[in-house]
């Protein structure tokens, strides 16, 4: 589905806190997520968000003006302190982000800010690019790699162009350069069990963390035919199972944890509360606008109203400063 561009600019008024698919997101801790836009290149067949070119849900991508989002940034990072990571992620691809250089470069200016890292899945990391990435002053990148093996790789990730050699290549050339790397497979049981473990053992050669997703299905997420969730109970325990077998920790408690406790944003409404808001823009889902109150995005299912009319909404999610809600 051909999804509609909004770009998110300070003289759009719509906030960068609110809605998951761009802006900021505290979550309060040092860390704080930055998501300069929503666009995905790849069609992962697990995609938890259902991004990409073949996206049945998705009616925008948005983009978000460099100054307004490094402008947002520093207010939120003078409100959380000293030692801040901002990760850029995206519910996309991140690092397809036009800008993402200088959004690099500048973060690293903004005083807090004394780390930054970076998801992607690694499909536009060129010779080229990484060089640019390391010389913007990117610290860690957290790739999505999910098998070693082209074929088994282009299939999870639902493009033919997908190619193994492009990150594994940019790997290397990171390390080299003393970025580090944390490889993020999506453990999907009865599809790419021997490919996770191959990728365990390829992180302890390298020397780099490995963090295993768990595959999940959402409302909205891609679902693989034949293919069921594991419980968390067994998830893990097929954890402990390979933690032993290749002495490497797995289990995200037991690797080093940069994320410290730090104060959250104030939410000006939590669930259950009835509000008036703006209508700026079309939702990122169907069936969804984007609604504007007291400094917030709100996500507004049911939304029939046209941009600047103002509605009456139902908060019915509030976590992490995410809002969701309902019209009356």
């Amino acid at each position: 589905m051909a999804a509609s561009i909004v770009k998110i600019t300070r003289e759009s008024s719509i906030p960068l806190i609110g809605c998951i698919a761009f802006g900021i997101i505290d979550r309060g801790t040092s860390v704080l997520q930055v998501r300069a836009w929503s666009g995905c290149n790849m069609n992962c067949a697990f995609c938890s968000t259902d991004g990409g070119p073949s996206s049945k849900f998705h009616a925008t991508t948005y983009i978000v003006d460099l100054d307004y989002l490094i402008e947002e940034v520093e207010k939120v990072v003078g409100f959380k302190g000293e030692g801040i990571e901002i990760n850029i992620d995206s519910v996309g691809e991140p690092s397809g982000y036009p800008e993402i250089f200088s959004l690099i470069s500048q973060v690293k200016l903004i005083p807090g800010v004394a780390r930054i890292s970076m998801q992607t899945n690694g499909t536009l990391l060129t010779p080229d690019r990484v060089t640019r990435f390391i010389a913007a002053g990117l610290h860690e990148v957290h790739l999505s790699l999910h098998s070693l093996h082209d074929e088994k790789a282009k299939m999870l990730f639902g493009m033919s162009s997908y190619q193994v050699k492009v990150p594994l290549a940019a790997i290397d050339q990171f390390l080299s350069r003393g970025v580090e790397i944390k490889i993020t497979p999506v453990w999907i049981p009865g599809s790419n069990d021997e490919d996770i473990e191959e990728l365990i053992m390829f992180a302890k050669q390298k020397g780099i963390v490995i963090a295993i997703q768990k595959y999940e299905e959402y409302k909205f997420s891609r679902r693989m035919k034949g293919i069921k969730q594991l419980t968390y109970w067994k998830f893990y325990k097929q954890l402990e199972v390979w933690e032993k077998k290749y002495e490497m920790a797995l289990i995200y408690k037991k690797m080093k944890n940069t994320y410290l406790p730090r104060p959250r944003l104030p939410k000006p409404f939590v669930k259950g509360d009835k509000i008036r808001a703006v209508i700026k823009a079309p939702g990122w889902i169907l069936d969804q606008m984007l609604g504007v109150a007291d400094g917030r995005c709100v996500s507004i299912t049911g939304c029939q109203a046209g941009i600047g009319e103002s509605v009456r909404v139902k908060i019915t999610e509030d976590g992490n400063n995410l809002f969701y809600g309902t019209a009356l």
